[in-house]
């Protein structure tokens, strides 16, 4: 799957928040918004932001709110850190890639780590 950027804007509008390529995302007061960690079942975390969307609080992880901004949809799809950081939500650092993709990564990085 070809995993090419579609936006070579360094920020992205949305919904009144300013997305950056960076994965900081600034809030409709020009403030920084901060993050919190969601802690994954099987370890881990990912870091997320709240946002209000048309009067609807919503809660995005970076890495998905980074993703549909510059990569495209990302319904169906994982989000993969390319370099298993979490804190790197850059989007050069990140790809859309499928379940099965995605613990194929899991695997060949876990198999480097192991030898």
């Amino acid at each position: 799957m070809a995993n090419e950027v579609l936006c070579e804007r360094e920020a992205i509008e949305y919904h009144g928040y300013t997305v950056h390529r960076n994965g900081t995302v600034i809030g409709k007061r020009g403030q920084v918004l901060s993050t919190e960690r969601r802690y994954r079942r099987g370890g881990g975390y990912d870091l997320c932001v709240r946002l209000l969307v048309q009067g609807q609080r919503e809660k995005w992880t970076l890495q998905r709110l980074v993703a549909a901004c510059f990569l495209g949809p990302i319904r169906g799809y994982e989000i993969n850190h390319k370099d298993r950081d979490p804190t790197n939500n850059h989007v050069d650092n990140l790809e859309r890639v499928t379940a099965k993709e995605n613990q194929r990564h899991w695997r060949a990085c876990n198999a480097r780590q192991t030898e």
